[in-house]
């Protein structure tokens, strides 16, 4: 898989952008990273074309803007999307039409990994926790859970049933994790001119998804599902026929599936003014759910029509 220090860097990427340690979080571990890329691509970055120059173009002005809108001036704000459309810049050019074949035996490798792991989570959980938590490469990163990860896995005590913890891969909770290995799950198929060919990483991939318990990830299943039905047969009475049963079999999955209901029915429940108060209760961050979370962003688009709150996190 790794073929040169480009192959590598992608990797780090994905491994970034799973947040699971403290690094990855804080401004020094993007600074790293875009500081390695450029290094790795020196010499694509030495003659920058247009394009990027446009896409960087672009952003710069929106910042101009919403540092004039919000009237406060946030250096990282703007040096975050100058790394990460420079970033996607130097892989996107390296990789071109291969890019998505690569990031999918990057997250068959993790996937793999993520199992392989899990197994002896499962098997013997306290003298797991007990080995990550001398490893544990997170730096503490939530204090008040059992989690330690050592970037390719992290431990993650929370789950549904009690014999069976969440599967949270190399991401900081199983929900990412679970939506990583659906991407790849779509890439693969369409790699194989929408074929189920490849049932041994699809296979691999489906006991990983189903291990992180998670509602978002089966969701996105079962989206993929219905568009492999759909692309199979153009016939428009087909076609009309297999939503209503679409949607029969997603409400039995639903109804059945006590990750899928029970978390939902939870989120749903929650209110707006509750989350609001406890947060302001308890001086520090509290995560609302999906749907609080939507009111939330709606507020802030409310108060921030044009270009939102930008670096001025304060503000939301």
């Amino acid at each position: 898989m790794f073929k040169s220090a480009k192959d590598i860097y992608f990797f780090l990427v994905v491994l970034y952008s799973g947040s699971a340690l403290t690094v990855f979080r804080e401004n020094i571990g993007l600074i790293l990273l875009w500081a390695i890329g450029l290094l790795i691509f020196r010499r694509e970055t030495y003659y920058t074309p247009r394009k990027l120059l446009i896409a960087l173009g672009v952003w710069v002005g929106y910042f101009i803007v919403n540092t004039v809108i919000i009237r406060s001036f946030h250096p990282y704000f703007l040096f975050t999307y100058v790394a990460q459309i420079m970033i996607a810049y130097w892989l996107l050019s390296y990789y071109a039409a291969r890019i998505t074949e690569a990031y999918e035996n990057v997250i068959y490798v993790l996937t793999v990994i993520s199992l392989l792991f899990y197994v002896v989570q499962v098997l013997a959980p306290e003298d797991m926790l007990t080995l990550f938590k001398r490893i544990d490469l997170s730096q503490n990163l939530f204090p008040r859970r059992d989690y330690a990860s050592i970037g390719i896995y992290t431990y993650h005590a929370v789950g549904m049933f009690d014999l069976f913890p969440r599967n949270s891969g190399f991401t900081w909770e199983p929900g990412p994790f679970s939506c990583y290995i659906a991407l790849a799950m779509f890439f693969n198929i369409v790699r194989n001119g929408v074929r189920l060919t490849d049932r041994t990483r699809l296979l691999v991939f489906f006991i990983a998804l189903v291990s992180t318990q998670s509602s978002t990830g089966f969701i996105a299943l079962l989206a993929i599902l219905l568009w492999y039905v759909m692309s199979w047969n153009n016939n428009p009475v087909f076609r009309i026929l297999v939503i209503p049963v679409s949607v029969a079999v997603m409400a039995l999955i639903y109804l059945n599936v006590p990750w899928l209901e029970d978390k939902i029915n939870i989120e749903a429940s929650q209110q707006l003014e509750d989350v609001m108060h406890e947060a302001k209760r308890s001086k520090g961050s509290y995560a609302p759910g999906r749907f609080v979370s939507l009111q939330l962003r709606i507020k802030d688009f409310q108060n921030y029509p044009v270009a939102g709150f930008g670096g001025n996190t304060k503000a939301q």
